[in-house]
């Protein structure tokens, strides 16, 4: 779901409101000491107080008004009106005293106030009215007001303005302008000392290039604000920017990129105790999940959000998330749950009187009906989301309204109005949509683009049809339908097909590694292997220069540990109590680090480097030490023993014996990995724990890991130049056939 414009008056206020503290307040000549002294008091209440502050000025209102200055009292009246914006109520009033000013400013006339009038009228129509192109009038008009007049005060007044329609631009998906002002916004930071102005509209205009689909714009400009903010030490914008990276990368379709950075931002907003912007980012990492089709996990996420939400609940909010959960029923085919929260969602969004929310709620109800073949309750509902999209200017929903309803018609035998839709439905078409990455366009998409073009084939067969031929054209519609029907039957055994051959695939991945590259996890956890592995190195060289002269000739052993116990809790206990198990865990096998065992902890699995020293081990004496040290742990945690099954992959190093340069701590992962997958598939066919150890012989040449060192290992494995030791019989392994 795309953001809506009351996150950008609520952001603009929160971080912009000191840019109009300041020309509000700037001391003119013809005020008095006392009337000043009250509004600087009060401007320094209006961001953490503002009913306060506004308590505190209408209390000396009168007093003021006696002093028969104009100016002075418009600029009084603009403050309240400011912070009932900065509340978000009281419409009314906020106008009324708007008005108020814009009536004492008419008497006595000055540009930089009437613009910061200006500013706050725009505000209120972007909020309270719903209005964004009246608003982006009012700050248009704001900045001719300013265009001859130069100075701190108005320099930063221009700047809001810019970075107001800026926003404006990009919630009516028309980025390209929305990029312009942004950067003019940005030039007008150069002359500031205050960093987390600069922050900001950097991050602002990270928002237009990500519209624009310049990713690495977008990453260049949140990766500047983020060196900012972290001078700064504004933990709580960090988390911020987080969130907005992971949403760039997530547009990229890289989803292991896009889950570190917002599961940072939810780590940071968790330790701050905000609850509401943790809400936010599981949300975030929900959808995330989603696209990848784990639709478990995203549910989780959803529901862990919805009872946070609950807390500090708002209609838009709560109407988003049983959005997002009845899709996810959706998907699962549980119509009940799905009907469910959609109903709620649509509830919750009535109330918030957000259009184009409301309209998205619509058209997934649409589908659920007609999911249901209830086609004429499906009409209702999709020609309400295209009714509620359309006049809130959001393009991307309406075209997909006008497929859905396109295909309603056709259900129906209506074919001139599935036409009509089918026609309707391109002239929604965004420049940028049809630049989305294929990974975005989902399988549900490809059905639709398969209706449209068989009913502009029919449509334009119907086209060449004279109307003294009736009777033929209507042989020609039956037969043409029938075709389209088996098209529509061929695309849905294709879909069936496709989804078991995803759902055999995932399960293999599940139970053992990637079935192509063999690596586990993501591409973080590989590149920590390698920066883990390279610190144990530098440790085994101190560690055998102390204990022994001849300890470079010694052999070491590094242990890959899975402990599946890790995963279950976040997707069993939630996130907050996965991330509590996984810290007291990293703390027990912390507590356990000697002189020849180095453990490192990367999330959800361990990484144990074992340093022989004088006394040498063999790789099951390493197991056993490490075995016995998660039984320990086991028992403080109190774990049941079906909770206690690990894996463990072991490699030694050197790993070849005679050319030990051609493994290293860059390619050593990949057989770490190779050793795990196999003590994976022995612990779910044993249903215990297992291990696996490679190791090669004597006789094994170094020339056969020059190009890939898993490759390399698999041709050993089969020419039985690396062998195998394993915890259960090693012939139930099945090694993957490179």
């Amino acid at each position: 779901m795309q953001k809506h414009f009351i996150n950008y008056v609520s952001g603009l206020l929160k971080k912009l409101s000191f840019v109009f503290c300041i020309l509000l307040f700037h001391t003119p000549a013809w005020g008095t000491d006392a009337a000043l002294d009250l509004l600087t008091e009060a401007r320094s209440l209006l961001i953490e107080n503002p009913q306060k502050a506004r308590e505190l000025i209408l209390t000396e209102l009168t007093g003021a008004e006696t002093l028969a200055d104009g100016q002075l009292l418009a600029r009084a009246h603009l403050l309240v009106a400011a912070t009932y914006v900065e509340e978000k109520s009281e419409a009314e009033k906020a106008k009324h005293h708007l008005h108020f000013a814009q009536r004492q400013i008419a008497s006595s006339p000055d540009s930089t106030l009437e613009a910061e009038a200006l500013l706050i009228e725009g505000r209120i129509a972007a909020y309270f009215d719903n209005d964004v192109p009246t608003a982006i009038k009012r700050f248009d008009r704001a900045l001719q007001l300013l265009a001859n007049n130069s100075g701190a005060s108005p320099r930063l007044l221009k700047h809001a303005l810019h970075e107001a329609i800026g926003r404006a631009y990009n919630d009516q998906a028309q980025f390209s302008l929305g990029s312009q002002h942004m950067l003019a916004a940005l030039a007008l930071t150069q002359k500031t000392d205050d960093p987390l102005l600069k922050a900001w509209t950097r991050v602002y205009l990270a928002q237009s290039y990500k519209g624009l689909l310049q990713s690495q714009q977008a990453i260049k400009y949140l990766l500047s604000a983020l060196s900012i903010a972290e001078k700064a030490k504004d933990d709580s914008l960090s988390a911020y920017i987080f969130g907005r990276l992971g949403l760039v990368y997530k547009q990229l379709s890289n989803y292991s990129r896009a889950q570190d950075y917002v599961e940072r931002s939810a780590e940071i907003y968790q330790s701050l105790n905000d609850d509401s912007n943790l809400a936010h980012s599981l949300n975030f990492l929900g959808t995330i999940y989603e696209q990848q089709g784990q639709y478990d996990t995203a549910l989780l996420h959803y529901l862990n959000a919805l009872e946070l939400t609950r807390n500090h609940p708002t209609a838009t909010k709560l109407g988003l998330l049983y959005h997002n959960i009845g899709q996810i029923y959706l998907h699962q085919d549980d119509y009940v749950n799905a009907q469910r929260y959609l109903e709620r969602s649509l509830q919750e969004l009535t109330t918030a009187s957000r259009d184009h929310y409301l309209g998205a709620s619509h058209l997934l109800m649409a589908k659920l009906k007609h999911k249901q073949n209830s086609v004429n309750e499906a009409l209702q509902h999709a020609h309400q989301s295209l009714k509620l999209s359309s006049e809130s200017e959001y393009l991307f929903t309406p075209a997909e309204a006008h497929l859905l309803l396109a295909t309603l018609y056709a259900d129906k035998e209506l074919f001139a109005d599935a036409y009509h839709h089918q026609r309707k439905a391109s002239d929604y078409q965004r420049p940028d949509k049809a630049l989305l990455p294929p990974a975005q366009v989902s399988d549900e998409r490809y059905q639709q683009q398969q209706l449209q073009r068989t009913l502009q084939s029919l449509r334009n067969q119907l086209e060449d049809t004279s109307i003294e031929h009736e009777q033929q054209s209507s042989w020609l519609i039956i037969s043409l339908a029938i075709t389209a029907i088996c098209i529509l039957l061929l695309i849905l055994i294709l879909r069936l097909y496709l989804s078991n051959k995803r759902q055999t695939v995932e399960l293999k991945k599940q139970q053992f590694l990637h079935p192509t590259t063999g690596l586990l996890g993501t591409q973080h956890l590989h590149d920590f292997l390698k920066q883990k592995i390279t610190d144990a190195q530098k440790q085994h060289e101190i560690f055998y220069s102390e204990s022994d002269a001849q300890g470079k000739d010694h052999k070491s052993f590094y242990l890959l540990i899975e402990l599946p116990v890790l995963k279950q809790v976040y997707v069993q206990k939630g996130f907050k109590a996965g991330r509590l198990f996984d810290a007291k865990f990293g703390e027990l096998i912390q507590a356990n680090i000697t002189s020849e065992l180095k453990f490192f902890h990367p999330r959800e699995y361990v990484l144990c480097a074992c340093l022989t020293g004088t006394n040498y081990l063999t790789s099951a004496q390493a197991v056993k030490k490490v075995q016995a040290i998660l039984d320990d742990i086991f028992e403080a945690l109190a774990l049941s023993e079906r909770a206690r099954l690990y894996s463990i992959g072991v490699i030694s190093m050197p790993f070849l014996s005679k050319a030990s340069r051609a493994i290293d701590s860059n390619n050593l992962p990949e057989l770490l990995v190779l050793a795990l997958n196999g003590a994976n598939q022995l612990r779910v066919i044993n249903g215990e724990s297992a291990w696996v150890t490679l190791h090669a012989i004597d006789a094994t040449p170094g020339t056969l890991f020059n190009n890939d060192a898993r490759t390399g290992c698999l041709l050993g494995l089969r020419k039985g130049l690396v062998k195998v030791q394993a915890s259960h019989d090693k012939q139930l392994i099945e090694w993957p056939n490179d």
